[in-house]
């Protein structure tokens, strides 16, 4: 019995001291998915209010700048690329928007913009995106206080309706942030092999 009771003591410190290594790893791996979340470009579109014609008219904008950036950002090969892209041409996606605003019957201000913002852990098809600051194209609608809508410029996986022999930059997205990657709401856990086998045990 007193050489059972060595031997828990010794697996105990083992396991105990190994803690902090774990602990590293997982705050490691948060910083990774930090950093390649940091390879992606937002889109974010605000709409003028929350009324069903605000909202439908926030939808139509968005077709349209759209089918402008799908084609624009085509050939594409990084975020700085795209960004630099997307500045170059800010007046003219400034028009588009207006474009759509007037055919509409609206006479709304618009403003269109490149920064960074502040953007809530999304979820996407395939893959998730954490919390943080995000370089961004930014349009707000008028007073821009409705229900927004967001999507990812590069890598490209937001294509326009019309967009017509062009596919998603899916296969671009890092491995870490894939869905079946996602860290559990972004805590660290510790797990403890050694008190799972004791309580295995010992119930």
């Amino acid at each position: 019995m007193k050489s059972f009771k060595t031997v828990f003591v010794v697996m105990l410190i083992m396991s105990v001291s190994l803690l902090p290594l774990s602990a590293y790893a997982e705050k490691n791996e948060d910083e990774e998915i930090k950093k390649a979340a940091q390879g992606f470009f937002r889109l974010h579109i605000r709409a003028n209010s929350d009324t069903e014609r605000d909202q439908e008219l926030k939808l139509k904008v968005r077709d349209d700048i759209l089918s402008f950036t799908t084609e624009l950002l085509s050939d594409s090969e990084s975020k700085e690329m795209s960004v630099s892209l997307i500045k170059e041409n800010l007046t003219e996606l400034k028009k588009i928007a207006e474009k759509r605003i007037s055919d509409e019957g609206f006479d709304y201000d618009v403003t269109v913009s490149v920064r960074k913002e502040y953007f809530e852990r999304r979820e996407y098809d395939g893959f998730f995106l954490p919390a943080g600051e995000y370089d961004s194209l930014i349009i707000e609608i008028g007073e821009g206080t409705g229900h927004n809508w967001w999507c990812v410029l590069y890598p490209c996986v937001c294509l326009s309706a019309s967009a017509t022999g062009v596919g998603t930059d899916i296969g671009k997205v890092p491995e870490r942030l894939r869905t079946a990657k996602e860290p559990v709401n972004g805590t660290v856990k510790f797990r403890c092999w050694l008190f799972d086998v004791f309580s295995s045990i010992f119930g």
